[in-house]
């Protein structure tokens, strides 16, 4: 993780369900869909938050198990 401290919304997206959405200070950056697995594939996204500045990182797939939301140091090679 970055030396950015989260803020407290970003502190508790992070405990947040795949389905929740995010917080009204996070601005999206970038997101993917990933198709093809038989299992019906899944999303990727990338949010900034505006309040502390850490990049939040949030995929929603449902064969996968927490954490959904997390706090990431730098974007993906995919955003690069």
């Amino acid at each position: 993780m970055s030396d950015i401290k989260p803020c407290a919304e970003c502190q508790v997206q992070e405990t947040m369900l795949r389905r929740d959405v995010p917080h009204e200070n996070l601005s999206y950056i970038a997101g993917k869909s990933v198709r093809g697995s038989m299992f019906g594939g899944h999303e990727e996204y990338i949010y900034r938050c505006r309040n502390c500045g850490v990049l939040m990182y949030h995929m929603d797939d449902k064969n996968d198990f927490m954490p959904y939301w997390y706090i990431v140091s730098e974007l993906p090679e995919w955003v690069k």
